[in-house]
């Protein structure tokens, strides 16, 4: 939970907007390479989108 709330607000927003449950080390990992903030809830987002047409199988 330390880490969720560590996050910047744009990369929460789309961790609990996402209909499948994503872990906030996944975020973490996307900053730590460089990943801007607005991007990495970016990718989150398109994740998520991608995931619910497959049917939740990545």
């Amino acid at each position: 939970m330390e880490l969720f709330d560590a996050l910047p607000a744009p990369i929460r927003t789309a961790i609990n907007d996402a209909g499948f449950e994503f872990v906030p080390r996944f975020a973490a990992k996307l900053l730590a390479r460089g990943v801007s903030a607005d991007r990495a809830a970016e990718i989150i987002r398109e994740t998520d989108l991608r995931l619910m047409r497959k049917g939740g199988a990545a």
